[in-house]
């Protein structure tokens, strides 16, 4: 139920305003009070034909840009606090850069001595060269505890189409 609060509360938001805070800011104020205690994390990114780039963060796991993790301010998640404060990050996103977002489920995947995956692994599994679907089985395999989602957007030419980007997504859900 909360997803679909989500995405529509998202639809008609973004009919107001292009402003990645904005947008969170609205939909934090929709979940208050509608989430029976609980939160949402969420990063929203939008890029323009050109490349300009400008990414909000409210609790989610900060995306990587080619390997690098991006400096993205932390914040608190959707749904806690109705004073919460969004900061954007702006920046050109080159054609043929790749921007790699990913769930805390291969953060938090344990292997069965309880170690975790971890941020520096993370890291690594992120600046290497395998495809998110590679990506997503080596953190299952180290041990799943949690849904384990990887989404990368790669920027085409500029004499590409408007929508020019590609999009890749890998999702394992625990217990599957």
């Amino acid at each position: 139920m909360t997803v679909s609060l989500i995405v529509g509360a998202l639809r008609t938001i973004a009919d107001y305003t292009q402003s990645s805070a904005a947008i969170l800011a609205g939909l934090n104020r929709r979940l208050l009070g509608r989430t029976d205690g609980g939160f949402a994390t969420c990063v929203i990114a939008r890029i323009d034909p050109g490349g300009a780039t400008t990414l909000a963060n409210a609790g989610h796991l900060a995306p990587y840009r080619e390997g690098k993790e991006l400096p993205l301010n932390g914040s608190l998640p959707l749904g806690l606090t109705a004073d919460a404060a969004y900061d954007e990050l702006v920046f050109l996103l080159h054609e043929g850069e790749t921007l790699t977002f990913y769930t805390d489920g291969i953060l938090e995947a344990r292997n069965p001595a309880g170690e975790l995956y971890g941020f520096d692994r993370v890291a690594a599994l992120v600046g290497s060269d395998r495809t998110i679907e590679q990506m997503v089985e080596e953190a299952c395999n180290f041990g799943q505890q949690d849904d384990i989602t990887v989404f990368r957007v790669t920027r085409l030419a500029h004499s590409a189409p408007a929508d020019a980007a590609t999009l890749s997504m890998a999702t394992q859900i625990a217990g599957a």
